[in-house]
């Protein structure tokens, strides 16, 4: 796993408790896979590793960022902030500017960045993305399969 000092927004808000003096990292690393990764806001230079905001507007306040490598780190850290009474919000595709974001403070980012797969069961109709698929990506899948998206 690497760590650096220093979820399509899915807003996914619990009640916070008095967890600042908690050592954020020590409490999530134990429980993600080799993949994933632990980003301070502190550090300006881990800005290039998340998915970054199109817009400023009605933006969050992050105290950890977490970018999940598999679905079972998603499952663990919402676990263990929901367990924790830290709140969190997952974001991914990097859109999303609703009022309701800026109440988001003092959060566990759960940067969903590693998901953003497409898969296409043209025969079903039925498209499957990641939290973190962006229209773009899979514009040109549909039209050449002969179909097409509202968006």
């Amino acid at each position: 796993m690497l760590f650096h000092v220093g979820l399509l927004a899915l807003p996914i808000i619990v009640a916070a408790t008095n967890f600042q003096q908690t050592n954020l990292t020590a409490l999530f690393s134990p429980s993600l896979s080799p993949g994933a990764e632990i980003f301070l806001p502190t550090n300006p230079d881990d800005d290039e590793d998340l998915t970054q905001r199109w817009s400023l507007a009605f933006e969050p306040s992050f105290v950890l960022n977490i970018k999940p490598a598999t679905n079972e780190d998603v499952q663990n850290i919402v676990k263990i902030a929901s367990e924790s009474h830290i709140p969190f919000f997952a974001t991914g595709g990097a859109h999303g500017a609703e009022l309701g974001f800026a109440t988001v403070k003092n959060a566990v980012n759960i940067d969903l960045g590693n998901f953003n797969s497409t898969e296409l069961d043209a025969a079903n109709n039925l498209l499957t993305v990641g939290g973190s698929t962006t229209f773009s990506q899979f514009y040109d899948l549909l039209y050449n399969a002969g179909k097409e998206i509202r968006t």
